[in-house]
């Protein structure tokens, strides 16, 4: 029996475990093996520019679509905006909330979050 294994690792750092993150900016669409860290870095930086644009669309909606900045995870449909999952896990962790380093915030975070004011 012969077992293949693909071992994914950060394009940034080279550490183990990272997950594709897709991007576009200009009309040209962007891929990157990012850890969790990695990531929440790149929507931080993106975060200020996605908060004052106009959302156009979901990247991939149509042959025409050419969005101007948009980051999305592509194997993970629907999850939530990654510049609000950045703050959420940024304002959780500022208040000793433990937050799980890979998948979904807990309900109870999110709402936490809300509830303090987060948006």
């Amino acid at each position: 029996m012969k077992t293949e294994q693909i071992i994914c690792t950060d394009d940034i750092d080279g550490t183990k475990g990272a997950e594709t993150v897709t991007f576009a900016l200009d009309g040209v669409a962007y891929t990157i093996d990012l850890v969790e860290a990695n990531h929440v870095k790149l929507t931080q930086a993106l975060a200020p520019f996605i908060e004052n644009a106009t959302r156009i669309g979901k990247y991939g909606a149509g042959p025409s679509f050419k969005p101007s900045i948009a980051t999305v995870r592509s194997h993970r449909p629907g999850r939530n905006d990654p510049a609000l999952v950045g703050r959420i896990k940024a304002w959780a962790k500022d208040n000793g909330i433990h937050t799980p380093a890979r998948g979904r915030i807990p309900k109870t975070v999110t709402e936490q979050y809300t509830a303090a004011g987060g948006r």
